[in-house]
């Protein structure tokens, strides 16, 4: 089915873009929850004082984390089914 250095190449740039995606959820989910632990006057930028912004950012966050966790464990399944293919 998969005949080609080519894909694997492909998949592997998939996985390292999937994984930088990966990277700015968890940026965003670990600002979300610094800002509401902290609370409004101990943030350290006034962005983070904002109750709804944090809100969003915490669910952006989350809905991306979930969402290239999915993508990441669908590209790593089609890598092993190239590699098998592949004899390695």
């Amino acid at each position: 089915m998969y005949d080609n250095t080519s894909s694997t190449k492909t998949l592997t740039a998939r996985l390292v873009r999937y994984a930088a995606l990966d990277g700015v959820a968890v940026l965003l989910i670990a600002l979300a929850i610094y800002a509401l632990a902290a609370g409004p006057e101990r943030v350290f930028h006034p962005l983070l004082a904002d109750s709804t912004l944090v809100n969003v950012m915490l669910g952006f966050g989350i809905i991306m984390a979930v969402w290239t966790g999915l993508k990441l464990f669908a590209t790593i399944r089609e890598l092993a089914a190239v590699n098998q293919s592949q004899g390695g």
